[in-house]
């Protein structure tokens, strides 16, 4: 999975800069640096598809649409987590239901 985020964020980036005919910067490693920690911050039993959704949004939305590496304002892998974090079903976060007895009572 990691290769595959790695993978889909650099071909974003290349894509979106080609598309807009911006200069391509995917020399920098910033789109690696991306996937990866997007990758990390996810499940081991994310879907792919969750994973792809959230280098779209890191890549795409946070980074490129904000100008690019040194323009934007947010980390975006980071923020790809948070929206994530706040989808419950998305970021696969549960919590527990704290009316579970304990050996205690």
């Amino acid at each position: 999975m990691v290769v595959v985020s790695i993978v889909a964020c650099v071909g974003l980036e290349f894509s979106f800069q080609k598309i807009v005919h911006k200069q391509v910067t995917i020399s920098d490693y910033s789109a690696v640096i991306t996937g990866w920690l997007l990758f990390l911050t996810l499940l081991v039993t994310a879907p792919l598809w969750i994973l792809l959704i959230g280098d779209f949004i890191a890549i795409i939305v946070v980074k490129q649409l904000t100008g690019g590496i040194d323009r934007n304002w947010l980390n975006p892998a980071v923020a790809a987590r948070v929206l994530f974090t706040m989808d419950h079903e998305l970021g696969h976060t549960t919590t527990r239901c704290c009316h579970e007895s304990d050996a205690i009572s």
